[in-house]
């Protein structure tokens, strides 16, 4: 899957290596994309651009681009 700057993907910076990524469809959980250790976690009773919740490290395979 990629994910396009699209107009359904919401995507915030929460530091310099760390995202976090929603399809706009998503009801109570999002992804956390490390763009360092190329890992992605779904997060589940968190908030949204902020730190905490319930974290699932999810098999999917990150390619940084810049």
């Amino acid at each position: 899957m990629t994910a396009s700057y699209g107009g359904d993907w919401e995507a915030r910076k929460v530091s310099s290596y760390l995202f976090h990524m929603r399809l706009k469809t998503w009801q109570g959980f999002f992804w956390q994309v490390n763009t360092a250790s190329k890992r992605v976690w779904r997060c589940r009773n968190g908030v949204f651009c902020q730190l905490g919740g319930s974290d699932e490290l999810l098999h999917i395979k990150v390619e940084v681009t810049r």
